[in-house]
């Protein structure tokens, strides 16, 4: 958002670590794509990136 600036992650006693998943319908439009996208999730996309969007890469 235009005017946010992120300073840090949140303090332990607040933050909340969340898991995510992910699959590709039988019926994809585009499952070639999805399988691209999913490929960097779990090959690691570039960790300089996630922290700048305010995630931490595992």
């Amino acid at each position: 958002m235009p005017g946010i600036d992120i300073i840090g992650t949140l303090p332990a006693e607040i933050g909340e670590v969340m898991t995510f998943s992910a699959a590709i319908f039988t019926e994809a439009p585009q499952p070639e794509a999805a399988r691209a996208f999913m490929a960097v999730l779990v090959q690691g996309a570039d960790a300089s990136l996630l922290r700048a969007k305010g995630l931490e890469p595992v």
